[in-house]
């Protein structure tokens, strides 16, 4: 008599049900911690920003004695390149860089302060607003610091 052997080919429904499980338990965990990675590298890109135009009106300051909301007469600022009216954007357009009139009062005299607004409907929009003073005072979203 001849015996014959199956081999089992393919999945069981436990089994493709298990893998499915795990794969599920898995995105759970690492897609918010995308987001949450992808968001802080955007708002990177926003404070990059916001710091290189604090720079620049800090050498027109050295300059002249004065801060300037208009970039059209400036030289290229520490080789910043800031001769553009209005303030320049960040690069993938998560935000929109904005300029408060220079005020009297600060502790120095005059102060600026800057805003990186995020661009509506745009990924960033939870994050908040970002700002930068002349004194240097960074918020997130009304909150201290950037993080």
């Amino acid at each position: 008599m001849i015996q014959q052997h199956y081999t089992q080919r393919g999945f069981n429904l436990v089994e493709l049900m298990a893998v499915v499980a795990i794969v599920g338990i898995i995105a759970a965990v690492a897609i918010p911690s995308y987001n949450a990675q992808s968001m802080e590298a955007r708002r990177a890109e926003g404070t990059e920003m916001l710091l290189t135009v604090a720079s620049a009106l800090q050498t027109f300051f050295s300059e002249r004695q004065r801060y300037t909301t208009d970039f059209t007469g400036a030289p290229a600022a520490g080789g910043l390149g800031l001769a553009a009216n209005p303030l320049p954007s960040v690069e993938n357009g998560f935000y929109d860089i904005t300029m408060d009139a220079p005020t009297v009062g600060c502790p120095i005299t005059v102060c600026f302060a800057l805003r990186a607004t995020p661009v509506a409907g745009g990924p960033q929009v939870s994050d908040g607003v970002l700002t930068l003073t002349s004194t240097g005072v960074k918020t997130r979203g009304g909150n201290p610091g950037w993080n």
